[in-house]
Order: C-alpha cells, then sequence, then structure tokens
C-alpha cells in the first residue's frame, strides 16, 4: 500500500507571488493595467499581441506608450529642441491605427506619447498609469535593439515598478 500523502498541485492565471506570511501558497495578482511600449515595428507588434491576450484574459486596461527619443547633441552644434506638436500627433494617430486594427473594441486602451529617452521613460510612465505588468519587445520603443543591452535592461528591470515580459524578436509562436 502506497503511504505518499497527495500534495495537489496549484495552478495561478496570473503573475504569482508567495504569501508567506499567512500559508506559504501562491496568491494570483490580478492585472489591472499593461503598459506596451511600441515603436510600430513587427517585434513590438507581437509584444503587443501578448499584452492583448493577457488584457482579455484579466480584463486589463491597455496603455500603449511610443518614446520619441530626444535628439542627441554635441557642444559644437545647437540642441535642436523638442519635437513639434504634429509629430506627436501623427504618432498619435499611428497609435489610434494600431489600437482598431490589432485591438478588439471590448478592451479599455489609454495611448501615451513623450519624449524622452526609453529607459527613463518606461518606468516613468509604469508608475504614473500603476501598471502591474510592462510587456515590452527585445528592440521596442525606439531603439531598444540598444536599449536591451545588459546596463540598459538593468537599468530598467531595476527602475520599472511591476513585473516586465520583454519578448524576444525571434517568434516561438507561444500565441
Amino acid at each position: 500500500m502506497n503511504t505518499e500523502t497527495f500534495e495537489p498541485k496549484i495552478y495561478a492565471t496570473g503573475p504569482v507571488s508567495l504569501n508567506s506570511k499567512a500559508t506559504g501558497v501562491p496568491v494570483c495578482t490580478p492585472l489591472k493595467n499593461i503598459l506596451v511600449p511600441l515603436n510600430f515595428s513587427a517585434t513590438s507588434l507581437n509584444a503587443l499581441q501578448y499584452a492583448v491576450l493577457l488584457a482579455r484574459q484579466f480584463k486589463a486596461r491597455l496603455t500603449l506608450v511610443h518614446f520619441l527619443q530626444p535628439a542627441l547633441f554635441f557642444s559644437d552644434y545647437p540642441y535642436p529642441g523638442p519635437q513639434g506638436q504634429d509629430v506627436f500627433d501623427t504618432i498619435r494617430n499611428q497609435l489610434c491605427d494600431i489600437r482598431l486594427k490589432y485591438i478588439p473594441l471590448d478592451l479599455q486602451v489609454d495611448s501615451v506619447v513623450r519624449q524622452c529617452f526609453v529607459f527613463d521613460g518606461i518606468p516613468e510612465v509604469a508608475q504614473e498609469v500603476h501598471a502591474d505588468l510592462i510587456i515590452a519587445s527585445s528592440e521596442s520603443g525606439m531603439h531598444l535593439k540598444q536599449l536591451f543591452m545588459r546596463s540598459t535592461a538593468e537599468t530598467i528591470l531595476r527602475r520599472a515598478p511591476c513585473p516586465v515580459l520583454v519578448v524576444r524578436e525571434r517568434d516561438y509562436h507561444f500565441l
């Protein structure tokens, strides 16, 4: 006769944390707002697919964000200054088009356009919108290919106020 005790396995449908003070049982944390940095590349749109699936499952809001990189300047050249309103309007229209093309109408969606470096902007916007999860592509968000070099990725991961899911450029067809 087998005398082993049966321990049920716990399956969670969302981010899991251990509630060590009470029972030590994993507790599911609901997602209410998912931040998705976009630069309109195929890879960032792939990350958006993951975000849409999770947003539908958790009835979460999506916040799409695009960063206009500040121009780098040298002391010999004058700083070109901030982008004009027409550039912001063009980006907002592109985000609107993405919303209509890739996101079901029953999901709540906000759009944010900022002029700043991605590694500064992602944690700032995540905190402002109270994001529960950031889903970014490995090259998403205006030069994230360079951004996700070790030091920059570490900066985002250290400063992000919530978990970060990075979707790599190579598609593994999990969806």
